[in-house]
């Protein structure tokens, strides 16, 4: 069987994989917080990761792909996705081995 990958978006709605995408970002929303060190160091930044589930569901990878400028918001992202796993097995119909997805964490203070 030929095995194939693809890569999308988290945040993209305009993709084959919405719904499975929908049930990943639920699931991740579920364990995500922010970091109380973070806070108390009034720390805000965007950190972006890329993963990678392989079709039985499994995280097979995942890193910083664009980092927050904060290590303590970069880990806290690595540490969410890593939590959330194991995700869903890849839906058959999608025919892939492997789905990369790469997602924003936004980290922001309300003021």
């Amino acid at each position: 069987k030929e095995l194939r990958e693809d890569s999308v978006a988290l945040q993209g709605d305009h993709s084959p994989y919405g719904g499975y995408l929908l049930a990943i970002r639920r699931k991740i929303e579920r364990f995500w917080s922010y970091p109380a060190k973070a806070l108390s160091e009034r720390k805000e930044g965007n950190a972006v990761i890329r993963f990678t589930i392989a079709a039985d569901g499994s995280l097979s990878g995942c890193r910083i792909v664009s980092t927050s400028g904060s290590a303590v918001l970069d880990q806290d992202g690595l540490a969410v996705v890593r939590a959330a796993a194991p995700y869903a097995p890849l839906p058959s119909d999608f025919n892939l081995s492997r789905l990369h997805i790469t997602a924003v964490f936004s980290y922001r203070m309300t003021r």
